[in-house]
């Protein structure tokens, strides 16, 4: 969980980098306390454009990024395993990369990804998944993305599927306690 200061740094930083005061990029800024994100509305061109380049050469290796991803996923937070109890886990690796591949090819259509990952977000809650579970599913895709890319996961290429990945995960819980409520 990020502490006043981090949040602080974090805020004059991306301030400079967007070219924004202090006082609009707080404005924008939101912090997730349960996965520990900072999240602004905003995207940067650059951010999604790092993304999805990056996200090509991960395709090549999507069937062992999956398996290197739940491996991790379970490592982190044995909690999580029994949720997929019953699942057959070839068939799951191929969703995640597939709604993941979505989710990058239609970061140039917000107005389409938005409501398919609220949608995803409100199916999770029956699964099973809690708020608690976002921080362990992010911290192992960074993880997988920076094994897959290697050399190419550069500071700017996490920096940048952080902020999508929180971007996303913010949505999914948002539309889950909805549907809860």
């Amino acid at each position: 969980m990020p502490d006043l200061h981090s949040v602080s740094n974090e805020v004059r930083n991306r301030s400079f980098k967007a070219g924004l005061t202090p006082f609009v990029l707080k404005l924008r800024l939101r912090i997730s306390l349960e996965t520990g994100c900072i999240t602004t509305t905003l995207m940067t061109l650059n951010q999604k454009q790092l993304v999805q380049k990056t996200w090509e050469k991960v395709l090549p290796i999507s069937e062992s990024a999956a398996t290197l991803f739940y491996g991790r996923l379970f490592e982190l937070d044995p909690s999580i395993r029994p949720l997929f109890a019953h699942t057959d886990m070839p068939d799951q690796r191929k969703k995640l990369m597939h709604v993941i591949g979505m989710a990058v090819n239609e970061l140039d259509m917000l107005d389409k990804l938005v409501p398919a990952i609220r949608d995803l977000g409100r199916r999770h809650v029956f699964y099973g998944v809690t708020h608690e579970h976002y921080s362990s599913v992010g911290r192992a895709l960074i993880w997988t993305l920076e094994q897959g890319l290697g050399a190419d996961f550069t500071p700017e290429v996490k920096e940048a599927w952080t902020t999508v990945y929180c971007l996303l995960a913010d949505t999914m819980k948002d539309a889950a306690v909805q549907a809860a409520s």
